[in-house]
């Protein structure tokens, strides 16, 4: 029986190396995998269970926390393209309030829903294509499409505020020349996400998460084992 500490190499060529229990993997531990994946943090019933860093062959890497071998909760995910998101999970995919800045520098804040703006946010534009630097729409999302009210705030000052329909403004925009216009102001625009960031959001969540983390349990060490089943 595995318990305690120690490294265990499957016949995949998979192998682990941290705490047990009862022959499950349990606490903190170190898993590399035959794809290039690694992933370091904490284990529960052999699942990823609590805070973990798992890091991509591709370059990408999440860190945050686990349930169940899902990404669950509060986390960043650094992509190997560059854009980076950080924010909350459930199952896998971006749901409930979220921060994601793009490799052109373009930036979203708001909510999400299945990996996709759902709710409401705010984007920037920072980047060159369709000559959108500089603009800005704070409003409501449905399935990733502006969708519903909104202000859409141009970088010459001209904006459009109503209601939108898959991403479509339903209305004129008013420019600085029209008697109706009226000055918006955009939004500072937040800085990238980063590790101190992080520790704010992590200030929230580790103290729901913390119990029902695995605990390490002392015992013999054991020496590494080829997976023979």
């Amino acid at each position: 029986m595995k318990h305690g500490p120690g490294s265990y190499i499957y016949k995949n060529k998979t192998r682990y190396t941290g705490n047990w229990k009862l022959s499950t993997k349990c606490g903190q531990g170190f898993m590399s995998f035959l794809s290039g994946d690694s992933y370091q943090g904490e284990w529960k019933n052999n699942e990823k269970h609590g805070r973990g860093v798992y890091t991509y062959a591709t370059g990408s890497v999440y860190d945050g926390f686990w349930d169940n071998s899902f990404k669950n909760g509060k986390g960043t995910f650094e992509y190997h393209h560059g854009d980076v998101y950080q924010g909350d999970y459930v199952m896998n995919q971006k749901n409930g309030s979220g921060h994601y800045v793009y490799g052109n520098g373009d930036c979203y804040v708001g909510d999400w829903e299945r990996d996709l703006k759902h709710g409401t946010g705010t984007y920037w534009y920072q980047g060159k294509k369709m000559n959108k630097k500089g603009d800005c729409y704070s409003g409501n999302w449905q399935n990733g499409q502006k969708h519903g009210f909104g202000v859409y705030i141009i970088s010459d000052g001209s904006y459009f505020e109503g209601h939108w329909i898959s991403n479509i403004e339903q209305g004129e925009y008013v420019n600085v020349a029209s008697r109706n216009w009226a000055q918006k102001i955009i939004p500072i625009m937040p800085e990238k996400p980063n590790s101190e960031s992080f520790g704010r959001l992590l200030e929230l969540g580790a103290r729901s998460q913390s119990n029902e983390n695995g605990n390490e349990v002392d015992g013999d060490e054991f020496l590494i084992m080829n997976d023979d089943r």
